[in-house]
This record gives structure tokens, sequence and C-alpha cells, in this order.
């Protein structure tokens, strides 16, 4: 069973509990409302920080396949007569826009959530702004690559994209390994 279905599971249960424990225990019926409110928090958290972590890795393919691309020898869509296509770089370029409304998205996620840990605003924070230089890289690629430089897009990829992808890979590990502790650490005290 997939991790966000058991979540879903999980809250689903808790918030029957609640409604079920109301009228013989009010203070129990408070807990598990707490509880399922906390619950509801972090996986909007995880959903955030996947849904991120998902376009950072397609924004990373679509790099290095206009890269290839640009070499020859390889195009991930070529016409019928074998003639290449100049599809690559505007499907990265598109993909660098949607990026961006990724990143809104995450940042208006977290900009709202009243409840995150001290611990994990600075994260977030780091994340919002590799990001951003993450996204001025692309830009640089596709940059080179519309100039018709395939070496200094892959230079370009190598020293500006590739570090910052790691970076970014390893807060958004560290933050959605932060929201799961804490679901589960709620899922098991209302046991």
């Amino acid at each position: 069973m997939p991790p966000a279905l058991r979540l879903r599971r999980i809250l689903l249960a808790l918030c029957l509990l609640a409604a079920l424990a109301a009228p013989f225990e009010p203070a129990a019926a408070q807990d598990a409302k707490e509880a399922a409110r906390m619950l509801g928090a972090d996986e909007r958290r995880m959903d955030a920080i996947y849904t991120l972590d998902y376009a950072m890795r397609e924004l990373m393919w679509h790099q290095s396949m206009a890269i290839l691309a640009a070499y020859g020898g390889y195009n991930s869509y070529e016409r019928a007569d074998g003639s290449a296509n100049s599809g690559d770089l505007r499907r990265l370029t598109n993909r660098i826009g949607l990026n961006r409304e990724s990143l809104a998205d995450f940042r208006r996620s977290f900009a709202r959530d009243r409840d995150l840990p001290e611990a994990d605003t600075g994260l977030v924070t780091g994340v919002v702004e590799d990001y951003e230089y993450f996204l001025a890289a692309a830009e640089t690629v596709a940059e080179h690559l519309d100039a018709g430089d395939a070496e200094a897009a892959n230079i370009a990829y190598r020293d500006g994209s590739v570090p910052v992808a790691k970076s970014i890979g390893a807060d958004l590990y560290t933050l959605r390994r932060a929201a799961r502790d804490r679901f589960q650490k709620t899922a098991r005290a209302q046991r």
C-alpha cells in the first residue's frame, strides 16, 4: 500500500474515533481532533515537499535531454524522416516556467503554515533560496543551448544545476523525514 494512501487511512480513522468519542469523553475527543489537525498539517507538508522534489527531478531530466540533443546523436523526439527536432529546448523552457509555479506553490504552502516547527523554517527558507539559484542555472543552460553552445550549457549544468539540486534534494529529504516522523509519533500516540 503506498504511504500516501496509508496516511490518509490513518487520518480518516482518527477523525472517526474523534467523532465517536465526542459524546463519551470530551477531553479525549478534543485530543483526537488536535491529533487529526496535526496529522493533516504534516500530510500537506509532505505533499508540498514531494511535489517540489518531483518538479526538480523532472527539470534535471529535461536539462539532460536538451544537452544531449544539442550534442547530436540523441533527440528525445525525432521526426518521422529521422531529422532532429528542436522540441527539447522548448520543453526545457516550458519546464522552467512550470517549476517557477511549483516553487510559488511550495512557498505559499509553507507561508500559510502557522504550526511549522522552528527547525523546519530555516530549511524551507534555504530550499526556496537554493531553488531560485537552481532555476537561474537552468535558464543559463537554456540560454547557452539557444545560442548553440552545447559545451557551455554542459558546464553550466554540471557546475550550476547539479550541485544545487543535490543540496535541495538533501534539504527536502530532511523536511520530509521530519514531517513523517511527527506524523508517525502523533499516530502512535492516538492508539
